[in-house]
């Protein structure tokens, strides 16, 4: 959303694009699929929305796992040895 008027915005269905991949893993047959979040931007809320709503729908809401992060490299890289270091690390 932009808080302007006469201003035209196109963007991507976030949520929607994640709830795919999150699809698409559990097709595959993963049941514990983490997610790096982004922060507290509106994308990244979208996105956030798009996993959890998927994870519940397949009913695996008992394997949400959600490490913070950001926007930049340094973020990614602990959040993934976040998640490697878990007892159970995502499949």
């Amino acid at each position: 959303p932009v808080p302007s008027d006469g201003v035209d915005v196109v963007r991507a269905a976030d949520d929607e694009g994640v709830a795919q991949a999150v699809d698409h893993l559990v097709g595959l047959g993963h049941r514990r699929i983490g997610y790096v979040d982004g922060g507290r931007g509106a994308i990244a809320t979208g996105r956030r929305r798009g996993y959890e709503s998927a994870m519940r729908r397949h009913r695996l809401g008992d394997h949400l796992h959600v490490v913070p992060g950001d926007s930049t490299e340094e973020s990614g890289a602990r959040a993934a040895r976040t998640l490697l270091d878990a007892g159970a690390p995502p499949t």
